[in-house]
């Protein structure tokens, strides 16, 4: 629907006939078009036409925005085309808004899994050295150590909560 809202679709079929469309489309030959001219073409296809012209910066614009590609870190900047709207990095990669929020939902998750994951990998570590025979002198270490696992539980609890509202 996206994608009819924004341009004019060859095609619209049901999943269904899916399959017996390309299978007709990829078996006919296909009709003979004039290609568009420069100011036609559209900046995503100029874009992978040539590859060693996405390895430039992008346009000097307003357009420049603070945020990254959830793919590679990289600074993203805004293309307009008539209605629609993207989010490209130089290298190649590029978002609708839909896609690009996705994907940053998708990285943040990822950095919180993570961030789990090390949280239960401190509890796992400061519980064996409590575990271990102690002298005297280990007591302030071991204090700090009970403590460390308490608040890292208490992190990881929180942690999962954001989680499951993301």
């Amino acid at each position: 629907l996206n994608a009819m809202r924004n341009v004019s679709p060859d095609h619209c079929v049901r999943v269904a006939d899916l399959a017996p469309l390309l299978v007709r489309l990829a078996t006919t030959e296909a009709p003979n078009v004039e290609p568009p001219s420069g100011d036609q073409m559209r900046p995503e296809t100029e874009q992978f036409v040539d590859p060693p012209d996405m390895m430039q910066d992008p346009p000097p614009s307003e357009s420049q925005i603070s945020l990254v590609c959830p793919e590679c870190g990289g600074t993203l900047y805004e293309q307009k085309d008539g209605e629609i709207v993207h989010f490209r990095y130089h290298v190649g990669h590029s978002f609708s808004p839909e896609t690009l929020s996705e994907a940053h939902k998708e990285a943040l998750e990822r950095a919180l899994w993570t961030a789990v994951r090390s949280l239960n990998e401190r509890v796992t570590m400061h519980r064996q050295f409590l575990h271990r025979q102690r002298s005297a002198g280990e007591e302030i270490l071991s204090k700090r150590f009970e403590e460390s696992v308490a608040a890292a539980e208490r992190d990881v609890e929180l942690l999962r909560e954001i989680i499951s509202r993301v």
